[in-house]
């Protein structure tokens, strides 16, 4: 799920101005409570980063990554194989996806 900058900011602002939990934050705006405290984490370390290193050069970096777009690391992601079993899985899904639009159990997708 992409995260755009707005939500990091609303996560950031319920946390710190209104401060809420990490659990009621994730569950309202609907990601997982792990990007929650990771969010918070980065954030608290920037700032301290910038108190730290107040009248440095690189202040005006750090505060330009303060509001930069959210970054993933994906090095660390392994390659999914599709096999025979998970094949089977999907095609189950959309066999029974299908009874159930057939059946008038859930709306048909829009075109």
């Amino acid at each position: 799920m992409v995260i755009e900058l707005l939500k990091k900011r609303e996560i950031l602002l319920m946390y710190f101005r209104e401060g809420k939990s990490q659990r009621s934050i994730a569950k309202e705006v609907g990601v997982d409570k792990k990007t929650v405290a990771s969010y918070i984490k980065e954030h608290e370390s920037k700032l301290n980063k910038i108190i730290e290193q107040k009248g440095s050069a690189n202040l005006e970096e750090l505060i330009q990554s303060l509001v930069d777009k959210p970054k993933y690391k994906s090095s660390n992601r392994t390659k999914r194989v599709l096999t025979e079993e998970i094949e089977n899985r999907i095609h189950h899904f959309i066999k029974k996806m299908s009874i159930n639009v057939k059946g008038g159990y859930i709306n048909k997708p829009r075109k």
